[in-house]
């Protein structure tokens, strides 16, 4: 139980993984930072012809990295079901066909959705992917809570992985409409005292999306991306700080590099249509009420 404010949160147990899984994709940038990019799950084959299909993949630009993603419960049977999994995974991705193919899935979301500035490289998408998945990767496990069986599925797997714990919390009486996660990011979460002060009261993700939401919603639900991102400024600007206005390596101004990731956030996981005409933003019904659950727990954190 978490208690706040004198208000208790009791941990949540997800019955289906499907749910569980559903819950860790809307923070999958919280855990890996907000410089990533998840991939849902796509087959490999390795050479003896082997297929196996991975929870999902993702990528870290500004520390280059890729993540080979499990997700699990821990009532499922972890040993058995993760390594025989995650060994078909290590001996897929030996071959060079596989790579390939990961390589040509990642540079065309990546171009789908405009992301080509994110990477530094003279913005050369698929060498950047070249360089990073010819590199081991990294295989993490996200889970409900860490068990005793862990550390055999850690020695038991070659490849350096990394354990994130994902709990949920809801409020007692209400259930899941107001919820809180616990979870030890992987990417650094700490910042040196001599930057702190301009990080202090940023807006955050779910800032940025109840404001791309709001601001679509406003606009009945369907507008281009310009008129969106004038509509959010007009919302945020009383809140930017002087770091938010300064321009990133890419030489995008980093207010509007972030509402472009919650975009891509909110559209990976559908709160966004995925096929709306080129430079249009859509929201979709799920997306409405996202909209409300974001707005009921502003409410209540006044």
């Amino acid at each position: 139980m978490i208690l706040i404010d004198g208000v208790r949160y009791n941990l949540h147990k997800f019955s289906k993984e499907e749910e569980f899984v559903a819950t860790v994709k809307e923070h999958m940038r919280d855990i890996l930072g907000n410089r990533s990019i998840y991939f849902d799950k796509i087959k490999i084959e390795s050479l003896g012809g082997i297929c196996s299909i991975p929870d999902g993949y993702a990528i870290t630009i500004d520390e280059p990295r890729w993540y080979v993603i499990e997700f699990e419960l821990s009532s499922h049977n972890v040993f058995n079901h993760i390594v025989p999994q995650v060994n078909k995974f290590i001996n897929g991705i030996n071959s060079d066909d596989t790579r390939r193919s990961l390589i040509d899935y990642m540079d065309k979301i990546m171009r789908e959705e405009k992301l080509e500035y994110l990477i530094n490289e003279g913005r050369e998408v698929y060498r950047f992917l070249s360089k990073l998945i010819y590199r081991e990767p990294t295989i993490l496990l996200i889970i409900d809570e860490k068990i005793k069986e862990l550390d055999d599925v850690l020695n038991s797997i070659k490849y350096e992985t990394r354990i994130v714990e994902f709990k949920t919390f809801v409020r007692e009486g209400i259930g899941l409409g107001v919820h809180a996660h616990l979870f030890e990011p992987l990417h650094s979460s700490t910042i040196s005292n001599n930057n702190a002060s301009q990080y202090s009261n940023k807006l955050t993700s779910s800032d940025y999306k109840f404001y791309i939401l709001e601001a679509l919603i406003e606009m009945n639900g369907k507008a281009k991306a310009k008129d969106v991102l004038d509509n959010v400024y007009k919302k945020i600007k009383d809140r930017l700080k002087a770091k938010d206005l300064e321009k990133t390596k890419s030489g995008a101004i980093r207010w509007s590099n972030r509402i472009l990731w919650e975009r891509l956030n909110l559209k990976q996981k559908h709160y966004l249509k995925d096929n709306s005409d080129r430079g249009i933003w859509e929201i979709t019904d799920t997306g409405r009420r996202l909209y409300e659950e974001l707005k009921t727990d502003r409410a209540l954190n006044r």
